[in-house]
């Protein structure tokens, strides 16, 4: 039929919009209802206008048979009509009087079935909506765990849908660094998945905000798992995915130290510096404040310190004398007299 609706039934990964049809009841048991409930609403619409119409003419007649009654009695005052005509005049407005009465009440019979039908049109136009179900939100079909023609009971799920407008990056954050984290803090995070497709230049990097700080660490890691709510409206984002935060916990004015310019001993790291105009090293004990890449960040270097001596420091002692063979940009490379 050119008129019939055509619905598309859900599969896995389909993009659906909120307030969109998810699943439906077989409705020809509704509609049906819905059907009666209308014509028995027409039918009680019906009597209720022939009750008004008996109303008005019984009112009529009471009020024809009031008039003669008063007239004949004005009569019998004076001895110009006889007893029976009175008599007879005081039954007409008794039966016009009770007919009026019977009509109002058969009206209002008539407005409690004109209740009654459109009570059960409204239950029936609600269970006939109800048999449909729609998504409150938009997103992924995750999963439909039934198929059409299934028999289902109550709070069956028909149907499972994955908002991904925004998605949220689980992070485990150790003890001593969650204490720095308030929410609405701004992180950018890294996602793997998108940097080996076709996103990788735009979509490498995504910033994002702290939403949830737990209040206790999970039992199996010992970490807080803190999470980053990222805007998802491309919608390239997908549950599972792996991404990586940098969150920053402080700021603070440090020197870079390669890590190959310090020597570890025990539990001391230091490295060598040449004073400006001297020929003898100068060992400093560095006290990282964090450990970059291939770098120990301090902030303890003295300013008087000099150059790092980035090559042939494994030789070296404190105070000894050296003869500087390069230096770049700070950097110092050395050779024992």
């Amino acid at each position: 039929h050119p008129c019939k609706r055509i619905f598309k039934p859900l599969q896995e990964g389909d993009r659906i919009e909120a307030g969109q049809l998810v699943a439906r009841l077989a409705p020809q048991r509704y509609q049906a209802a819905v059907a009666e409930a209308e014509a028995q609403l027409k039918s009680a619409q019906a009597e209720l206008a022939g009750a008004d119409s008996r109303v008005e003419e019984a009112l009529a007649r009471q009020e024809d048979a009031k008039r003669e009654h008063r007239r004949l009695s004005e009569l019998d005052a004076v001895d110009a009509t006889t007893r029976r005509e009175l008599e007879r005049a005081e039954t007409d407005y008794r039966v016009a009087k009770f007919l009026w009465q019977n009509s109002q009440a058969r009206r209002d019979v008539a407005n409690a079935a004109i209740r009654s039908a459109e009570a059960r049109l409204q239950t029936a136009q609600i269970n006939l909506e109800d048999a449909h179900l729609y998504t409150p939100i938009g997103g992924l079909v995750a999963t439909v765990p039934v198929e059409v023609g299934q028999t289902v009971g109550s709070g069956a799920l028909v149907a499972s849908i994955v908002n991904t407008e925004k998605v949220k990056l689980l992070v485990g954050v150790v003890e001593r660094k969650v204490l720095r984290l308030v929410i609405g803090q701004q992180v950018r995070v890294h996602l793997e998945a998108l940097s080996t497709g076709p996103f990788t230049r735009n979509s490498e990097f995504r910033e994002g905000q702290v939403s949830v700080i737990p209040p206790a660490a999970d039992e199996v890691t010992g970490l807080f798992n803190v999470e980053i709510e990222l805007n998802n409206a491309d919608g390239h984002l997908r549950p599972g995915m792996i991404g990586r935060a940098d969150v920053i916990v402080g700021r603070a004015e440090a020197v870079a130290i390669p890590a190959e310019a310090a020597i570890r001993a025990g539990d001391h790291t230091y490295a060598f510096f040449v004073p400006e105009g001297k020929m003898v090293v100068r060992r400093v004990v560095l006290k990282p404040i964090a450990v970059a890449e291939d770098a120990y960040l301090v902030q303890n270097i003295p300013e008087d310190a000099g150059r790092l001596v980035v090559e042939g420091q494994n030789r070296l002692s404190n105070g000894q004398q050296v003869t500087v063979i390069d230096q770049v940009a700070g950097e110092t490379s050395s050779q024992t007299p």
